[in-house]
């Protein structure tokens, strides 16, 4: 536990020591600390070595010189880093096409500015065009020949006797009866004979063959006979599928009384105008019969005229799937490196451990998908600097990365540095184990970049821990090791401490930090 003692310690240097009392006659405390870290120079004045950075992060918004939080920036730090520089999510579109033209414009303005930019992740493991790179692996549809035919259901499964159901125009249920028996021309074996009462339909359920759905089928017939003048004259209702309409009577069709009438009936699909969604059922409830009137009469043999191609889908390879993933990322990755030839400083990957599994990028190139990335930037920008990013307090994780990148040859050959990416919470922050992991980063000999992402608890607290990661990075890190240091906000928060106020007055840690610098 770090307390206000350790902070007030270290908040000496440069500057004058701070005494906070007021006995009487002297200035009010809040007057003197006040005092006291107008006292200091910028932060950039406490660096001790050329080559050390110290970094802030701003948005592209904020990146206006005439803006307050610009000002800070560019008076107080020699690095910044503009996490939305490069977002494949902005930066491609749906079609594949890449405009960099916002990220070539603004990594030019900031770098003649003076300042250093570290590119966050290429091959970042948030913010990408999913829907992009998901429809390049999608299965591959391919269509066979086109086939025809109609299936037709006859009854002659049924025995006689069977019952089928009756109802309504609404979907209730009708009244009357319907059941297979004999052809009485003793012709084609079953069929229904219907009674019916008003406003009442039998109802025939068919369950379309395997691979056929009912957009497939274009018209529907049925065989009809009347057996009196009310069946012969009235108008055909018919539903399916979500769809109902009516047509001319059976007399209309060229139907006779008591004749069978085959395969008049034409029911055109078309006219009902199905749906995409009704287009899919696998199954159907075929309803129809005369309109209104009490009457009896005989159907058979309804048929289904089916007419489309095949298809069937291939699924591409985990090595196609590799290819083409990988070089979308590739061509991403040769536009952003193009568009900022100022920057010498790039991340290849941001949390390639602790990033989710379903991650594009790990799902088509492997865990060490980040080592495919460096590669491609170092064919790009052979002098460039190439980082990767993880949290890597936890043990775990730290040991994973470490395993990636020496399991991986291309990995280790092409990243120069690794950037520790730490929350600290003030009160229970674990100095042993930070220095560990500095220990254990700085046994590869890369450069070692430190992100502070956050500093949470009181500003003595904060004040207190900074001093003592700026201190433990000095003393585990080599200096020729020393990427640097930088924050991930530095203006205080409901999370964070901040080394100013949001009136961007400088506070207790800001005193702290330049301490620990020298």
């Amino acid at each position: 536990m770090l307390g206000l003692f350790a902070a007030m310690t270290l908040m000496t240097g440069c500057a004058k020591e701070f005494d906070n009392s007021s006995a009487a006659g002297e200035k009010p405390a809040a007057v003197a600390e006040a005092e006291h870290l107008a006292s200091y120079g910028t932060l950039t004045t406490y660096i001790d070595a050329a080559n050390f950075r110290l970094g802030n992060t701003m948005a592209s918004s904020e990146f206006d010189e005439g803006t307050a939080a610009a000002s800070l920036t560019l008076s107080n730090f020699n690095d910044v880093t503009i996490p939305d520089l490069f977002v494949h999510s902005q930066q491609v579109d749906n079609e594949g096409n890449i405009n960099m033209l916002l990220a070539a414009s603004m990594a030019k303005d900031v770098c003649e500015k003076g300042i250093n930019v570290f590119a966050p992740a290429l091959c970042a493991s948030t913010n990408i065009n999913t829907t992009y790179l998901s429809q390049l692996i999608e299965p591959e549809t391919v269509e066979e020949d086109e086939v025809t035919g109609n299936d037709v259901i006859d009854f002659e499964a049924d025995a006689p006797g069977t019952a089928y159901p009756l109802q309504k125009a609404t979907g209730d249920e009708g009244k009357g009866s319907a059941a297979v028996e004999d052809d009485p021309d003793g012709q084609t074996g079953h069929v229904i004979h219907v009674t019916k009462t008003n406003n009442s339909y039998v109802a025939i359920t068919y369950k379309f063959p395997e691979g056929r759905k009912l957009g497939d089928y274009s018209e529907l017939t049925f065989d009809y006979r009347a057996v009196n003048a009310t069946a012969l004259n009235q108008k055909v209702f018919f539903a399916m599928g979500g769809k109902n309409a009516e047509f001319k009577s059976p007399k209309d069709f060229g139907c006779e009384l008591n004749v069978w009438g085959r395969g008049l009936i034409n029911i055109d699909f078309e006219a009902l105008a199905f749906s995409d969604d009704q287009k899919g059922q696998t199954e159907v409830t075929v309803v129809l019969g005369p309109k209104l009137i009490n009457c009896d009469y005989l159907v058979d043999n309804i048929s289904f005229k089916y007419k489309y191609r095949p298809t069937y889908e291939v699924e591409k390879t985990p090595e196609e799937k590799r290819q083409i993933i990988g070089g979308a990322l590739g061509d991403y990755i040769a536009a952003a490196m193009e568009a900022a030839p100022q920057i010498n400083y790039w991340t290849v990957a941001d949390c390639p451990v602790t990033s989710s599994a379903d991650l594009i990028w790990k799902q088509t190139l492997g865990e060490a998908y980040f080592a495919y990335a460096a590669q491609k930037m170092r064919e790009q920008r052979g002098d460039a600097k190439l980082f990767v990013s993880e949290r890597l307090m936890d043990p775990d994780v730290r040991a994973e990365l470490l395993r990636l990148l020496t399991a991986n040859a291309v990995g280790m050959d092409q990243i120069n540095g690794i950037d520790a990416l730490v929350s600290i919470e003030a009160a229970s922050f674990d100095a042993n184990g930070f220095a560990v992991m500095l220990k254990d980063l700085a046994a590869t000999g890369k450069l070692i970049r430190l992100t502070i992402q956050n500093v949470s608890g009181t500003d003595a607290e904060a004040a207190a821990a900074l001093a003592q990661v700026v201190t433990t990075y000095k003393q585990q890190v080599p200096g020729a090791q020393q990427y640097g240091i930088t924050f991930g906000a530095v203006v205080e928060s409901a999370a964070n401490a901040g080394l100013w106020s949001t009136a961007l007055n400088r506070k207790s840690p800001y005193a702290s930090l330049a301490d620990a610098l020298q």
